[in-house]
């Protein structure tokens, strides 16, 4: 059972079969960006605003609740629209995760013109 004291501690969950930083280029071929976002820490209090935010350098950025408490262990998946110039002449982008509007982690990722 979990510690209720531990804090949580999200992150992204990266594609196994790729190595990194293509580790997090999922849904590509779709015209999205597919982020999970695991809890591997304790839970998150229920009144706390957590939000994932996907930037793309130059290019904008796009910001999304994530719309359940991810329990301890817990996760969820969420997706973002790429902009209209993603690759040029890759896709490259930083995850960052705020708990209660402090930035809690972030990770960059790439996606190369093969996955388009």
């Amino acid at each position: 059972m979990p510690d209720p004291t531990q804090p949580p501690i999200l992150r992204p969950v990266p594609d196994k079969e790729k190595v990194d930083p293509l580790g997090f280029c999922r849904g590509i071929e779709n015209g999205y960006l597919t982020v999970i976002i695991r809890n591997e820490g304790g839970a998150i209090p229920a009144d706390t605003k957590v939000e994932v935010e996907v930037s793309f350098p130059n290019k904008g950025a796009h910001r999304e609740n994530l719309s359940k408490l991810i329990n301890s262990k817990g996760v969820e998946e969420l997706q973002f629209s790429l902009p209209e110039n993603a690759f040029d002449p890759d896709c490259e982008f930083d995850i960052t995760i705020f708990i209660g509007g402090q930035r809690h982690y972030t990770t960059s990722g790439i996606c190369t013109r093969q996955f388009h």
